[in-house]
């Protein structure tokens, strides 16, 4: 792969008007633009296609789709994806001015790693110091979908991600990639500020969290006995 590549980032989207145009602001202003930025719209209720189109720009593509589920929003993404990176992340979170440079600058330097994660620092809408200046203490090694920046050919290998269970579909997804020999690499510094709010997908009971990982699970050792 050059170092001319192409990059499209995905973002799936469900109600969230508050953050959008955050979320794109962030990426429209990088040091290393992207071609692409495409929101999958998982049928919002209420104005985030207002948000999301108010963002006046020629890099952003806005899709529609009935409310299926981050997954198959991404899923959809990665089908009108032209790009030979693949940068995924979350319409509440930011990223740091680098993150495209830096990601793509570690997949051109790999022979071997086709995924490459980062670390992410958590913030609240309230905070007021620079988000990727904070302390070290507060700074989240993330292997998941918020912070994966990917060759295009890992689609090929590995396939699309699973829609059936919505918490452990990426854990899932991450273990058939580790079989297909996608080999993968995380990069120490934040790049992704996550946002933290009473609405984050994660936020559920621990029992329902357990429940959709061990189902995962389930899933993988029952893959690799075949």
């Amino acid at each position: 792969m050059n170092n001319n590549a192409s990059i499209s980032v995905i973002m799936p989207v469900y109600n969230g008007s508050a953050y959008v145009a955050n979320a794109l602001e962030s990426l429209l202003t990088q040091s290393l633009p992207p071609q692409q930025v495409i929101v999958i719209d998982d049928g919002s209720t209420d104005n985030t296609k207002a948000c999301v189109l108010n963002v006046n720009s020629p890099q952003i593509h806005y899709l529609q789709q009935s409310h299926e589920g981050p997954w198959a929003a991404r899923n959809a993404g990665i089908q009108q994806a032209t790009g030979d990176i693949l940068i995924f992340q979350d319409a509440d979170d930011r990223a740091h001015p680098n993150r495209i440079a830096f990601q793509h600058q570690a997949l051109m330097e790999s022979s071997e790693s086709r995924l490459v994660f980062s670390s992410m620092v958590p913030f609240t809408s309230d905070t007021t110091e620079d988000l990727f200046s904070m302390v070290a203490s507060t700074k989240l090694h993330a292997v998941s979908p918020g912070t994966l920046a990917c060759k295009r050919s890992v689609w090929d290998d590995v396939g699309p991600f699973k829609t059936d269970n919505d918490l452990g579909s990426f854990l899932e997804w991450y273990a058939r990639a580790h079989d297909a020999g996608v080999h993968d690499y995380v990069i120490s510094d934040p790049l992704v500020a996550r946002r933290v709010h009473d609405k984050n997908h994660t936020n559920v009971d621990s029992k329902t969290l357990g429940s959709s990982y061990l189902q995962s699970l389930r899933e993988v050792l029952h893959r690799r006995k075949k």
